[in-house]
C-alpha cells in the first residue's frame, strides 16, 4: 500500500521595505530592499523558527523575499527562486505615490476581479487571470515535491490569490485575505487537498516594538 503524501507549507510575506512604509506602489517590477524594520522582522521571524526542520526555502526573484528567509538558507536550508511567486505587476502605476484617481482605479480593478472580469489589468500591468495561470503552474510544481516541510516567501497579492486557489477559490476571491509584512499562513497537504491551518501569523512580533 502506498502511503499518502503529506506536506506542511508555511507562506511568508516578505519584510517591510521603504516602498511599503512610503505607500508606494511596488509590484513585480520593484526589485526594492528590506529596510531596517523590514531586517529586524526578518531576524525575529528567523529566531522564533529557526528550529523548524524545514527541508527546503522557495522564494520569489525579487531580493525582498530572499533577504526576509536568508538566515534560513545559510542555516543550510536549500534554496530555490521562482519567477512564479513574483509579485503582481500593477504597470505604469509602479513606482509612483498614491492618488485618488490611481486608488479609484485600483478599486474598480479589484471589483472586476470580484465579479469575474479577470482579464482586466493597469495599463501595462498584470492580470488576475495573468496572476492564476503562473500560480497555477507552481501549485502544481509543489504537489510533485518530495519535501515535506517548506517555506515559500513571496508578496502580498500573491500569496493573496495562492491562498485562495490552494483551497479551490476562484483567483476572484483573494481580496478576502490580509497579509501583513512577515505574516506566516500554514497550509496543510494531504490525499491531495490543501487546508488552511493559519492566516497571517504575526505571533514572532509579539513584544516587539517597531
Amino acid at each position: 500500500m502506498i502511503q499518502a503524501k503529506e506536506m506542511e507549507i508555511y507562506l511568508l510575506r516578505h519584510g517591510e521595505t521603504d516602498y511599503n512604509k512610503n505607500r508606494i506602489i511596488q509590484g513585480g517590477g520593484i526589485d526594492s530592499q528590506l529596510n531596517l524594520t523590514g531586517i529586524y522582522q526578518s531576524d525575529s521571524f528567523f529566531k522564533h523558527y529557526k528550529k523548524e526542520a524545514f527541508n527546503l526555502v522557495i522564494t520569489s526573484t525579487l531580493q525582498r523575499t530572499y533577504q526576509t528567509v536568508k538566515s534560513f538558507v545559510q542555516s543550510n536550508v536549500r534554496h530555490e527562486a521562482t519567477p512564479l511567486i513574483n509579485e503582481i505587476h500593477w504597470g505604469e502605476y509602479e513606482g509612483k505615490k498614491g492618488n485618488p484617481k490611481m486608488h479609484l482605479e485600483y478599486i474598480k480593478l479589484t471589483e472586476n476581479w470580484k465579479n469575474g472580469v479577470w482579464d482586466a489589468k493597469i495599463k501595462n500591468g498584470e492580470s488576475a487571470n495573468e496572476l492564476k495561470q503562473r500560480l497555477d503552474q507552481f501549485i502544481q510544481y509543489i504537489k510533485q515535491l518530495s519535501a515535506t516541510k517548506i517555506l515559500v516567501c513571496s508578496h502580498g497579492r500573491t500569496l493573496k490569490g495562492l491562498l485562495a486557489m490552494m483551497i479551490n477559490q476562484s483567483i476572484g476571491e483573494m481580496h478576502h485575505y490580509k497579509i501583513q509584512n512577515t505574516g506566516l499562513s500554514k497550509i496543510l497537504f494531504k490525499d491531495e487537498t490543501f487546508t488552511v491551518d493559519f492566516i497571517n501569523d504575526l505571533s514572532h512580533l509579539k513584544g516587539i516594538r517597531i
